[in-house]
């Protein structure tokens, strides 16, 4: 029924500039407090400006509709000036533009996303945010508990998954690898936090993290509302953090956003 009100309204809306200044209108009415939405006219169309507490992003196309994330990742630790930062799940790249900008230019944010599609969002994204270029490197590898090919779900959305399978959507091979063999392989001496929304293979990233949790100690969040193999992630994931002996705790803010915080 909501689909269908949308479609309806869409239609009815008129095109253009008033069109994109109604939609933004009815957003900026339902964003969280903190939040605030603008549009930036170019020659080639919108670039749309999202501002979460004075920190300011652009995006080639709106991201009203998750604007809550921005909130919820960040319920116990914001990056700081100088972090490194790991966004496992990039998308199309707003929480890795968002927190290039908190970590400043001494500071760095890698961003894992393997969808083609996504990939593709998040480099025109990075270009019209030009003084964030040299703060975000973009990684197109899977994270998971061994250094391998896998099959993966390719489908330009939030669906994009190596666990789960539609049965309709391309299947294609990505080259994965661990974070502990990451660390390594750059040398790095820390990370400080981890945004981790990986469509259930979240159990095999951290399968894969347990030297670097044990050494450098990072904290996290990390969506935990999957279903795999019959239960949700959260289970799986606390499981495992607790025989770790690392800090942990799970929160639920909505029916479909399940997080689990650690560190």
């Amino acid at each position: 029924m909501k689909k269908r009100i949308k479609s309806i309204l869409s239609r009815l809306l008129p095109q253009g500039r008033f069109r994109e200044q109604i939609k933004l209108r009815y957003y900026q009415w339902r964003a969280p407090r903190g939040i605030r939405f603008a549009l930036e006219p170019t020659a080639s169309g919108w670039i749309y400006c999202t501002t979460i507490e004075g920190v300011s992003i652009r995006t080639v196309d709106p991201v009203y509709t998750v604007a809550n994330d921005f909130f919820y990742y960040q319920k116990f630790y914001k990056p700081q000036p100088g972090d490194v930062v790991m966004d496992a799940g990039g998308n199309v790249g707003m929480m890795a533009l968002y927190f290039a900008q908190l970590v400043g230019p001494m500071g760095k944010v890698y961003c894992f996303e393997p969808d083609t599609h996504n990939l593709r969002d998040i480099q025109r994204n990075v270009a019209i945010n030009p003084e964030l270029h040299d703060r975000i490197v973009v990684q197109s590898e899977l994270l998971w508990n061994a250094n391998t090919w896998v099959d993966f779900q390719e489908s330009g959305t939030v669906g994009s998954s190596a666990v789960w399978f539609s049965g309709t959507e391309s299947i294609v091979k990505k080259q994965a690898l661990t974070i502990d063999a990451w660390v390594q392989s750059l040398g790095l001496t820390r990370l400080d936090f981890i945004k981790m929304d990986i469509e259930g293979a979240e159990i095999e990233a951290l399968e894969g993290a347990t030297t670097t949790l044990q050494t450098l100690r990072p904290k996290m969040a990390i969506a935990t509302y999957h279903i795999v193999n019959g239960a949700p992630t959260y289970a799986w994931v606390e499981t495992y953090f607790t025989k770790l002996s690392y800090p942990h705790q799970t929160l639920s803010f909505t029916r479909q956003e399940i997080l689990t915080f650690a560190g």
